[in-house]
């Protein structure tokens, strides 16, 4: 390869990557930030060994992350908080548009929120123990296939797919709200040469509030004009419990491991002990693993079942008198099969994390507030 071609390569590579990093930084700086574990442990539980504060303590905090793959918003002309306050007083400007997909078929949407309580994390030697709590909501859709994407978007008087039969697995619409404590422990394992290896855990107590749940393994549908909707089959789970205090319960933990590359020595590190005192081990790079959000929350006396129909004849598509359960039991009087329970399990939005940050000046030792670059990786289910 010429030189000049070698060059543009690297240079495009570097150009893609640096697209990611940037966002990395905006979405997540305060997580990767050296000086905040009682939030960083939340990726990743390993990363409070070796924290650089000898105690972090949080009083009050919240975020909040909304994503989907099938609208925007276009034509914005102000800064985020300008948008919410003008659509709080019912002045909007912008329109609704489609978004392409083109990773894949389907689209999915998710939306979490999250309320942060005290937390306190407390170095002691090459260990790090820590205790928080947060409440917690979680929604998320999933499975959606192109052709249903048009009617949500367009509504079932979509013209171009009238009169077609369409066949739908896996779509999924899943909310839950709930309290967490959590008790984590970090330790440097190992602490040798240029390079420090850590592993934490964090385990935790959950409190669910409310929760809904529906699922279709399977269905089969056609809107025939402008009022007509023939379902032919359809297989579905749900589940819902009304908002209370103590809906629910359950367990969870978190996974994670860090690998650092050190500016200096690490032989016998031990944070805010002996010789090193309260000075923290700068590094080159570091580079994470982490499993979060494992468990879930039984929710009792709740609705919940499965459903299992043949062919249903929809007269009026628009006009659906459902009203609660007695409702849902009279449109759906022909089911072949029926079962139902008082309780049911929603799992956590479990995911698997990987990130890696890198000091921007790896030279600069004596600067409180180095510059990071970052980027990362999750992979959630739920």
């Amino acid at each position: 390869m010429p030189y000049n071609r070698a060059m543009r390569f690297q240079l495009l590579c570097a150009a893609v990557v640096l697209v990611h990093l940037a966002n990395a930084q905006e979405r997540f700086g305060l997580a990767h930030s050296n000086y905040n574990p009682t939030d960083a442990a939340y990726l990743n539980p390993a990363r409070t060994a070796g924290q650089w504060p000898y105690t972090d303590i949080r009083i009050l905090g919240a975020d909040v992350h909304a994503w989907n793959s099938l609208v925007a918003w276009s034509d914005r002309d102000r800064a985020l908080v300008g948008e919410v306050r003008n659509g709080l007083a019912g002045q909007t400007t912008g329109n609704v548009v489609r978004r392409g997909n083109a990773l894949s078929d389907g689209h999915k949407a998710v939306v979490q929120a999250n309320v942060l309580g005290p937390a306190v994390s407390l170095a002691l030697g090459r260990g790090t123990f820590g205790i928080g709590m947060r409440s917690r909501v979680h929604i998320s859709g999933s499975g959606v296939s192109k052709e249903m994407a048009n009617y949500m978007f367009e509504g079932l008087n979509y013209a171009p797919q009238m009169g077609q039969r369409y066949h739908d697995r896996g779509v999924r619409v899943l909310g839950a709200a709930w309290t967490e404590f959590g008790v984590s422990y970090a330790h440097i394992l190992k602490s040798e040469g240029f390079s420090m290896i850590s592993a934490g855990v964090t385990l935790r107590y959950n409190i669910g509030h409310a929760a809904g749940a529906l699922q279709f393994t399977d269905l089969g549908y056609t809107v025939l004009d402008t009022a007509r909707l023939d379902v032919h089959n359809a297989t579905a789970r749900y589940g819902f419990a009304m908002p209370s205090a103590n809906a629910g319960r359950g367990w969870g933990a978190d996974l994670g491991a860090v690998y650092e590359r050190t500016m200096d020595e690490a032989d016998g590190y031990r944070p805010h002990k002996g010789a090193s005192g309260c000075t923290p081990m700068r590094y080159r790079y570091r580079i994470g693993v982490s499993l979060i959000d494992l468990g879930g929350i039984r929710f009792r006396n709740a609705e919940a079942g499965t459903i299992s129909t043949g062919s249903l004849s929809i007269a009026d598509h628009q006009h659906v008198p459902v009203q609660g359960v007695e409702g849902v039991d009279s449109l759906f009087a022909s089911s072949t099969n029926w079962s139902r329970t008082n309780s049911f399990k929603v799992g956590a939005p479990t995911a698997l994390f990987l990130f890696s940050t890198t000091s921007a000046w790896p030279t600069t030792r004596t600067s409180a507030l180095q510059q990071y670059n970052s980027w990362q990786v999750g992979i959630r289910h739920g």
